[in-house]
């Protein structure tokens, strides 16, 4: 058996052989090494002479010649690709980027959509690792073989680099790198001096923990992560902050303040405020019982923020299974990761409004939501009564630890206990439903997905490079 120090140093062969090749051009082609390395393919061949069982490890690795010298057929593959600068452990965090053998078919066909393979193609891959074939490739090896061919083609071809193009993977909008410690040589305490702020926040109200990770999430969803949820309406303009959707429930924002003061005086004009929302929203799943996770910087502050965008991008408490499915796959999630994203609701309150007419109007029938627990509800109307006038009424969307990372927001869910309809709507869709339970019964398992899509979230639509600016106050833009 080949030892993975030979198969590294096999790797190791390949990028030797690479290293003085001549520039590419912005296409793959078959034959692009025709006149700078002849022998390359041969390595494969010399390697599987020695040990055949290699050839596993290397169609993991994706190298067309293992299917071939185990019994495949060959292949052209188009040639070009340039090698990436960024590798990042965050990104492997299962299962934003990779399929999991235990996957259910709905989690691998959300996979295979953001991947964009087609489904016969996601199903032939699967038989690089399973003795278990189906229907029409149990009866038709040759055409399995091709088919195989066909789809590696295909996943060689996803978010590759060519000619001078640099950029990260699986980060559609970023023009320019994002990358953890991005202010390691500006701004080094950058991060320490972030957590530092939201530390002393927390000492004073642990509930300021759900409305950063909140702000955080409805600043990435209108606009992408650029900050704009921070900035203050002027006389001619209601931003997003004073939307309905955001106010005036959305809170944390003193606490952006105080990181921000600190920061500028430390090293003026360097860290973006959505830099800092993000720190403080990762910083905030952490000292209320998640853990710490990097997070990648590098983000500019836009300078528009608009009310009336809120309404077509955030998702509202009263939407179904569909809609939430839809609202969230448009800013790149699976309808696994909405529902893990959604648990971010085991921290902190909500205003009575959001929920009220689920007591006393239930789809205009002037009664309550069936599905609603009844003593749940008879403690919810105490605390919201139906004649109150006050608009500031709250309550905790978890009774139990409102102030702890836990995956009880999904044991509520089950139990019939799900504040919002937008909550208690995932037990009615047989994929929701499984990845609730799932959740309620692995606390760490939910907690790396939630970390996995906090660091996706944070990638949608930034600004980087000369785009926006780097705001001196992040109420107001730079004059």
């Amino acid at each position: 058996m080949m030892s993975s120090s030979k198969l590294a140093q096999l790797c190791l062969t390949f990028c030797v052989a690479f290293l003085f090749c001549p520039s590419v051009h912005s296409h793959l082609q078959v034959g692009f090494y025709r006149n700078a390395r002849r022998r390359t393919d041969s390595t494969v061949r010399d390697a599987l002479r020695q040990d055949r069982g290699v050839a596993s490890g290397l169609v993991r690795l994706r190298f067309h010649d293992c299917f071939v010298r185990t019994g495949g057929i060959d292949y052209d593959v188009p040639a070009g690709r340039r090698d990436g600068t960024v590798s990042l452990a965050s990104q492997r965090l299962f299962p934003t980027y990779l399929p999991l053998p235990l996957m259910s078919i709905n989690s691998l066909k959300d996979f295979q959509t953001r991947v964009s393979l087609k489904k016969k193609w996601l199903r032939t891959l699967s038989d690089a690792a399973t003795e278990n074939q189906v229907n029409v490739n149990v009866r038709n090896p040759m055409l399995l073989k091709s088919k195989f061919a066909d789809a590696i083609l295909k996943m060689s071809q996803l978010d590759l680099l060519t000619g001078e193009i640099r950029a990260i993977l699986f980060c559609r909008s970023v023009q320019s790198h994002l990358q953890v410690g991005f202010y390691r040589n500006s701004c080094g305490r950058a991060e320490s001096i972030v957590r530092g702020a939201v530390r002393d926040a927390l000492r004073q109200d642990r509930g300021v923990a759900a409305g950063l990770v909140r702000l955080h999430f409805h600043d990435c969803f209108v606009r992408g992560c650029e900050g704009s949820v921070l900035l203050d309406s002027t006389s001619s303009n209601k931003a997003e902050k004073d939307s309905p959707a955001n106010y005036p429930s959305l809170r944390g924002f003193e606490v952006i303040d105080d990181a921000k003061a600190r920061l500028e005086s430390e090293c003026k004009g360097v860290v973006s405020c959505a830099d800092i929302l993000a720190f403080a929203a990762r910083d905030s799943f952490d000292l209320t019982g998640g853990f710490d996770y990097d997070v990648q910087a590098g983000r500019r502050d836009g300078v528009v923020s608009l009310a009336s965008e809120t309404y077509s991008n955030l998702p509202p408490p009263t939407f179904n299974v569909d809609q939430l499915t839809r609202r969230f796959s448009e800013k790149g999630f699976t309808q696994e990761e909405m529902v893990t994203l959604s648990g971010a609701h085991t921290i902190g309150n909500s205003n009575c409004r959001s929920f009220t007419y689920r007591l006393y109007n239930f789809s205009g029938t002037n009664s309550q939501d069936p599905s609603l627990d009844f003593k749940y509800a008879a403690s919810l109307r105490k605390s919201c009564p139906q004649d109150s006038t006050d608009p500031n009424l709250e309550v905790p969307m978890d009774t139990r630890t409102p102030t702890i990372i836990d995956v009880n927001y999904y044991k509520d869910i089950l139990a019939n206990r799900g504040l919002f309809s937008s909550d208690q709507i995932l037990l009615t869709n047989p994929a929701t439903a499984s990845e609730v339970k799932s959740n309620a019964r692995s606390p760490s398992g939910w907690k790396k997905k939630f970390a996995a899509a906090m660091v996706k979230m944070g990638q949608i639509e930034v600004l980087t490079g000369n785009k926006g600016e780097i705001r001196a106050n992040c109420r107001v833009i730079n004059s």
